[in-house]
């Protein structure tokens, strides 16, 4: 039985994954297993196809790659990938093609027979694009959809790490991820930049409220349609969306405008804004 390092309520905790989660090991080879979230309550489309995985040791070097194939909804798929050696492969990269793949879990043993897994969550705090217990993943970065691979050191997340600053978990060497043209989404950085992209979410599932009210979220600014509410990252400040019945003390979508109670405005200014169905 495998142990992952994830977070609840803001602080480290670890998992316990069952020997049915995690694939056989072979020799000669490592497997890398990726599970798919499960479509409904919000969540449509997390199905998709891994276009390549990626292995390498711990310093690094490529030691082996596969190709990929489709996860279903809810569903997992194990590659493996033949190695020349016997190095240990501390890191996977993960790559999506274009139809597009939410991570709920990833877990892998090695040609020793070591074991470990990560789960999806990460996404949430890293400042990914993600789901209730799912990261992301695409090709061609449809739908705000900016991150194409994922890449794991799996002993960051391993029960070794005694470390309980989730926000450490967020860039090297743990968890990097990058852009179909190769740069870095996830950075390490003691002082994380404030993110100047507006996420406006269709989605259920994506509370604004609940974002804001996180003391380690980090990332764009978000407007839950369904909620109703504007989560403004930058001071978390949660605010309802300006309509009909309310007009101050609110967040006007097509401007992009606090509506203040001394009928002052504060336009906010964004590099992106990303629409998420």
């Amino acid at each position: 039985m495998a142990e992952a390092i994830g977070w609840i309520n803001d602080a480290v905790s670890f998992f316990q994954f069952l020997e049915s989660l995690i694939p056989g090991s072979q020799a000669a080879y490592s497997t890398v297993r990726v599970e798919a979230g499960l479509n409904g309550n919000g969540l449509s489309g997390a199905d998709g196809t891994i276009s390549m995985i990626r292995i390498y040791d711990n310093n690094q070097n490529l030691i082996g790659q596969t190709d990929g194939g489709y996860v279903s909804s809810g569903g997992y798929s194990d590659f493996s990938i033949e190695q020349s050696g016997n190095e240990q492969a501390v890191f996977a990269q993960i790559y999506s093609s274009n139809d597009a793949v939410c991570v709920s879990y990833a877990s892998t043993s090695w040609t020793d027979g070591s074991q470990y897994a990560w789960v999806g969550d990460w996404g949430y705090l890293c400042g990914l694009p993600c789901a209730p217990r799912c990261t992301w993943i695409d090709g061609d970065d449809t739908n705000g959809l900016y991150a194409q691979s994922l890449l794991i050191d799996w002993t960051s997340f391993g029960q070794s790490n005694q470390n309980t600053d989730p926000n450490s978990f967020c860039g090297y060497p743990a968890l990097r991820s990058y852009t179909s043209s190769g740069g870095e989404v996830v950075k390490r950085d003691k002082t994380p930049k404030l993110d100047s992209r507006l996420v406006i979410s269709s989605a259920a599932s994506h509370n604004a409220t609940e974002l804001c009210l996180s003391e380690t979220s980090r990332g764009p600014d978000l407007v839950s349609m369904a909620e109703g509410v504007f989560c403004d990252m930058a001071t978390k400040e949660v605010l309802p969306l300006c309509d009909q019945g309310t007009k101050h003390d609110c967040f006007h979508v097509d401007s992009r405008t606090k509506l203040l109670s001394n009928e002052t405005t504060h336009a906010k200014s964004y590099t992106k804004v990303l629409q998420w169905k």
